[in-house]
């Protein structure tokens, strides 16, 4: 089993390979739970969310990324190859609508990215909780959200 360690390791060595041969290296917040991952949360997670800066076309980022060793997009899914392959998907705005410029002040750096303040990523993930749907994700999903909030 893939262990947070492990995930962590590999988000890391992902977003410094991102930082070091893009253009967009720092226009992004990591959310989700890549971004708790690195915050110190003992979960997991199958993929990293970047929230874009608005300048910041998806298309264009994602060819620069493709350019770096260890990643590929195997059917259209961009994946970073390291210690476990996660897949990376880029986001325009939050699950509150949300947008870069508008959460980037409520961010701090971890190692060089920049990731949610604890309380606004709570809030985020209190949002997202009352939301799900009732069906079988939506009740899986509210079950990890849950364990994510306490």
């Amino acid at each position: 089993m893939v262990t947070s360690d492990v995930q962590r390791d590999t988000i890391r060595q992902c977003l410094k390979a991102v930082r070091e041969y893009t253009n967009h290296g720092n226009d992004f917040i990591l959310v989700g739970g890549a971004g708790g991952i690195l915050s110190g949360s003992n979960r997991t997670t199958s993929d990293m969310d970047l929230l874009l800066a608005a300048h910041v076309d998806p298309h264009q980022f994602q060819e620069q990324i493709l350019c770096i060793n260890g990643f590929s997009a195997p059917g259209g899914f961009l994946t970073f190859h390291g210690p476990v392959s996660m897949t990376i998907d880029f986001l325009k705005s939050t699950v509150l609508e949300k947008t870069y410029e508008d959460i980037a002040e409520h961010t701090f750096q971890d190692n060089g990215v920049a990731l949610l303040n604890p309380d606004v990523a709570l809030a985020i993930k209190l949002h997202c909780y009352h939301r799900r749907a009732d069906d079988e994700n939506g009740v899986r999903k509210k079950k990890s959200d849950f364990e994510d909030i306490v």
